[in-house]
């Protein structure tokens, strides 16, 4: 059994495995302020993953930048745009085993918003979200 508790990016999953089998259990905290971002939603189809997300109508001057970290926790960029209102990522090359994805809203004073999804496992290149 692996717990992998990862306080710096407040998320967690709890991977058990045994005899071939795996289980992921996934969840998220997100203490931020979600005001700039109305929605978002992460899905899969078939070896790619889809990250979706709406701003609000009045923020401006802000930067989404989608990052993603596998087990180890560490999230990189993988893909970011400039003041669109409503914005869609997709991951054509997702990690192999459990990734997690955010974003990361940047605003013109500096200050970044983040806010995290629960994660994605992919496995022999399907992705299927941990919920």
């Amino acid at each position: 059994m692996n717990i992998v508790i990862n306080f710096s990016s407040l998320v967690f999953a709890i991977v058990i495995s045994f005899a071939g089998f795996t289980t992921s259990l996934a969840e998220s905290i997100a203490p931020t302020n979600k005001s700039a971002v109305e929605a978002f939603e992460l899905t899969s189809q078939a070896n790619q993953v889809v990250f979706s997300w709406d701003l609000a109508e009045d923020v401006e001057g802000v930067t989404i930048v989608v990052e993603r970290a596998g087990m180890d926790g560490q999230f990189e960029v993988v893909g970011q745009g400039k003041e669109v209102v409503k914005q869609q990522f997709v991951d054509h090359n997702p990690q192999v085993g459990m990734s997690y994805y955010r974003l990361a809203i940047r605003h013109a004073d500096g200050h970044i918003d983040y806010l995290y999804h629960p994660a994605m496992s992919v496995v022999r290149g399907k992705a299927t979200k941990i919920s």
